[in-house]
């Protein structure tokens, strides 16, 4: 793990060096070496360096553009919360269901499947029943979702805010490849009415 560590470390750090302070500079730098060596006037290697400051630098904000927009493992994005529900005839909530929301920010399509899913409210939670090997398409710019198994609430819920819990863990990558993971963990606030049906939540990191 230590080893894996600093060669993320090593290849950031070298990238970050690389990118920001080593090549904006070796442009102009190369073309004053290179117009100097043959002789030419100090105007025209001083009109090659600024154009060759400006093509370097223009070339690195599209690379990293471009590098940005094709890395995987950081283009699958938590957005936000689920929340449905069902009442009995007289509004009362018998069932309640948590899921996730993510955004695919890349430009090509992806696909995740849940490793690891579970939901709570208060004292309630989801069952723990084996989960179909189910792979979610996030399309480029898009969005995927999942949601967990219902929890049933057997009892009136009492007014007020009540406190939910929300772990999901999914591997995604391109298809066939899901070799990252994203875990996300969120507390959701649920506001009940004295009828026992739900007003608002909230969503925050948990």
């Amino acid at each position: 793990m230590l080893k894996r560590a600093l060669k993320w470390v090593v290849y950031h750090a070298t990238g970050h060096l690389l990118t920001n302070w080593v090549l904006p500079f070796a442009f102009p730098v190369g073309a004053i070496v290179i117009g100097y060596a043959q002789n030419m006037p100090w105007f025209w290697i001083y009109v090659g360096a600024v154009l060759a400051a400006a093509g370097g630098m223009s070339s690195l904000i599209r690379y990293s553009d471009w590098r940005i927009r094709n890395n995987i493992a950081d283009n699958l994005a938590f957005t936000s919360g689920r929340l449905a529900f069902e009442c009995s005839d007289t509004g009362v909530l018998e069932r309640i269901r948590f899921g996730v929301v993510f955004t695919n920010q890349s430009v090509f399509a992806l696909s995740f499947r849940v490793e690891e899913m579970s939901t709570s409210l208060g004292s309630f939670y989801s069952p723990n029943k084996p989960r179909d090997d189910l792979v979610i398409d996030a399309p480029p710019g898009g969005i995927g979702w999942v949601d967990d198994f219902d929890i049933s609430v057997p009892v009136k819920i009492s007014p007020g805010w009540h406190e939910g819990h929300v772990l999901c863990k999914v591997s995604f990558g391109r298809l066939g490849a899901l070799i990252h993971t994203l875990e996300i963990k969120q507390k959701v606030s649920v506001l009940f009415d004295h009828n026992g049906t739900v007003v608002q939540h909230l969503w925050s990191q948990g």
